[in-house]
């Protein structure tokens, strides 16, 4: 360990409310003190300040180079799944596209922006056109038809990642188009892949 860098000392106390036990438990066991220091805090700072380093730290750095990438992980998931499941999973998916459309819909920007009004009515056509297939839990009629409205899904998405930067650079904005990529991305890869199950 570099002399440098003073081990932390855990505080005399702490609100428990930091953290949970387990995690207390492993912080002890790696640092091999009796008195465990809660993630996001480090020696000298006092209880109930606000931490200077960050929870997210060089260890979440290593799992995610060391872990498969996301979307393989879903594409496995999604090969075994059920009709029924798949349909789940899709609406499940439809609750991001709906918050990110009620946000376009009701913020200050859409009100003389006809392209950002067609974006949202869009997404709201796409999610209108599952309603009734939805409602009879019928996942055969569900995925045709998703599968069918796709392209106008992926279109209007497309459209609002294009248009983001010049309707606005706010963090808002950025993690809608963000939100709403992802989204229809992991929709479209369930559609394939039913596609491909059903042939």
């Amino acid at each position: 360990q570099d002399p440098k860098v003073p081990s932390p000392r855990p505080p005399t106390s702490f609100p428990s409310s930091l953290f949970c036990k387990e995690e207390a438990k492993a912080w002890t066991k790696k640092n091999n003190t009796q008195n465990p220091l809660p993630p996001g805090r480090v020696s000298g700072i006092g209880q109930g300040k606000r931490p200077t380093n960050s929870p997210y730290s060089q260890d979440s750095a290593r799992a995610a180079l060391t872990s498969p990438p996301q979307s393989i992980l879903q594409h496995k998931r999604s090969k075994s799944m059920t009709p029924t499941e798949r349909m789940r999973r899709i609406d499940t998916l439809l609750s991001h596209v709906w918050m990110v459309r009620a946000f376009l819909k009701h913020c200050d920007e859409a009100v003389d922006d006809e392209e950002l009004q067609e974006v949202h009515r869009d997404l709201y056509d796409y999610m209108l056109a599952l309603g009734q297939s939805w409602k009879d839990q019928d996942a055969a009629a569900y995925l045709k038809q998703a599968h069918k409205k796709f392209r106008k899904l992926h279109g209007a998405t497309e459209r609002f990642r294009e248009i983001q930067p010049e309707v606005s650079s706010h963090t808002n904005f950025q993690m809608a188009a963000q939100s709403l990529a992802a989204a229809v991305e992991e929709i479209g890869g369930l559609l394939a892949d039913a596609k491909e199950q059903k042939s």
